[in-house]
């Protein structure tokens, strides 16, 4: 089993005043790396050298940002439809309008449906005959004027015109149609669509004339804000982050430091993340945006991910703390391909080096330390 040890040359070091005490052009910043560490040796013998960088504060935005959108909500947004073959007659609104509950959307006419509204009137009319007709030769069946053929003939009349009935009622209904209404569909000729709430038309797609075989989504009315965001960051971050949402426009939203849930994308990568947002904050539905996340932990820091070296005991880092170099255990919030988000002993004062694994190797049990 190997075993990872940290072997420092500080002794040595010692005996060089540059790599001791630095000039101030050597010092780390946060823009490049400076200086250079030979503080271990790899199984050969021969000393690695590797830049140190300062440690800085989170700030990576492939790790703190996530393009998010807001949901509509079960009543924030409705839509008029119709799934049946169809032609537009008439549209009585345009994209910003607002309107009431029940306001007309679109005229639309429809073979299909008006068969259906002409076949539950004529058999509705044929019902009440063949009703009539059947209680009058029940009651000559029991005088036995008449056969029992006949009374059968009649209700087996009846069952058709029942059947039929039946089938032009689930039209109807599939339709939006009431089958009281159906009179008044046949003799206007057309059937009109409305919007179900009160609201503000944001998409319209009806042209008089044209011809939708399969249906169509005519409108989509705004009726409410949003109550929920979507994102979707690289990795979790887990907690110790306050959450916001910023729209297009720059306008934020605080998203609090809890989640309402996670879910991981699987083979599609990163993690789906949503919040809750009060229907105050106002938020439009289906409106693009970016969801920031902001360390509220004093530990977090960020290095380069290259800092990370494995262990056994999990990944470390070569920390400089003044004239004193130590290897350090850490613990990785999240990471990307080029930085990494962590807690430990680390402060924004300290710099650490940028190749870690050439300073803390693995050795032979039995082998130099």
């Amino acid at each position: 089993m190997f075993r990872w040890v940290a072997l420092a040359v500080v002794l040595a070091a010692a005996c060089t005043p540059a790599r001791v005490a630095p000039s101030r052009a050597g010092q780390a910043t946060d823009e490049a790396p400076t200086g250079r560490a030979g503080d271990g040796v790899s199984e050969s013998g021969d000393a690695p050298t590797t830049p140190w960088v300062r440690v800085r504060a989170p700030r990576d935005r492939a790790l703190l940002e996530s393009p998010a959108r807001t949901l509509p909500g079960t009543a924030s947004i409705v839509q008029v439809a119709a799934s049946f073959p169809l032609r537009v007659t008439r549209v009585y609104v345009q994209p910003g309008d607002e309107v009431a509950a029940d306001a007309p959307i679109v005229d639309v006419t429809s073979d299909l449906v008006l068969s259906a509204a002409a076949a539950y009137q004529t058999t509705s009319a044929a019902l009440a005959i063949h009703e009539r007709r059947l209680a009058e030769l029940r009651g000559l069946h029991d005088e036995r004027v008449v056969s029992a053929d006949r009374v059968y003939e009649i209700d087996a009349r009846r069952a058709e015109l029942v059947e039929r009935q039946r089938a032009a009622v689930a039209t109807l209904r599939s339709a939006g149609i009431a089958p009281g209404a159906s009179g008044g569909v046949l003799a206007r000729g057309s059937i009109t669509l409305h919007s179900s709430v009160a609201g503000v038309v944001r998409d319209l797609h009806a042209i008089v004339g044209e011809v939708h075989e399969n249906g169509q989504v005519f409108a989509s009315i705004v009726a409410g804000p949003s109550v929920r965001v979507e994102a979707r960051f690289a990795q979790a971050l887990g907690d110790g982050f306050r959450f916001e949402f910023e729209d297009l426009r720059g306008r934020t939203t605080p998203l609090g430091t809890e989640p309402t849930r996670t879910l991981d994308a699987g083979d599609e990568g990163g993690i789906y993340v949503w919040f809750d947002v009060p229907a105050s904050a106002g938020l439009p539905p289906d409106a693009p945006g970016h969801v920031h996340a902001t360390p509220v932990d004093r530990r977090y820091v960020e290095i380069p991910v290259d800092a990370l070296a494995p262990s056994a005991d999990g990944p470390r880092v070569m920390r400089r703390r003044g004239n004193a170099t130590t290897p350090i255990s850490i613990t990785v919030v999240t990471a990307s391909g080029t930085s990494a988000i962590v807690s430990g002993d680390l402060t924004t004062a300290d710099e650490v080096a940028a190749d870690g694994a050439s300073l803390l190797v693995p050795v032979e049990p039995g082998g130099a330390e």
